[in-house]
Formats: structure tokens, sequence, C-alpha cells
């Protein structure tokens, strides 16, 4: 169910990247670069021009969904975080 939600939001928000000539892979490194020195100067010019806009372009799919849904979503991603986070190291009474 994971993995479908992240393959729709891409799927929603490549809209918005694919209007600057960009893959969303390419668009995650321009926007991970972005602001920063290690930026070429084509790259630039796209973070500048497109960034905010792909930004507000997601958050319009969330514009009606309240706090209180946003806290139940983020506890349970917590939730399941730490699960995998924790998943595969030895239990404290396997140490012994």
């Amino acid at each position: 169910m994971l993995a479908e939600c992240l393959q729709g939001f891409e799927g929603y928000a490549g809209e918005a990247v694919r209007q600057y000539g960009s893959t969303h892979a390419q668009f995650d490194m321009i926007a991970t670069l972005g602001n920063t020195s290690g930026m070429p100067n084509a790259g630039d010019a796209v973070f500048r021009a497109g960034f905010s806009k792909v930004v507000a372009h997601g958050k319009q799919l969330f514009e009606d969904v309240s706090d209180a849904e946003f806290d139940a979503v983020d506890g349970a991603l917590k939730k399941l975080r730490e699960r995998i986070r924790g998943a595969g190291r030895p239990s404290s009474s396997s140490t012994k």
C-alpha cells in the first residue's frame, strides 16, 4: 500500500515536473542540490523556475486533509519507520 501511494504521488507530482523538461529522478536531484554551490548553471535555472511551483502542485493534493488526519498518518509512518529500523537487529534476549 505504501509503495502504491508513493508511485501514485510521483505520478501526480510528475505532471508538474514534466513541464520543466525533467524526469522525476532528475528533478529530485535538482531539488536536492538547489541553493548549493554544487549546482550547475542549467540545473539552477530549472530549480529557480520550477521548484516552488512543483511543491505548490504537490500541496494541492492535500489541501483538504485535516491536521488530525495528517497527525494520524504521521504517527503511523513513524511507527512503521521504527519497526523497519529495528528489523534484523538482535533482540536483548538473543545477545546473551
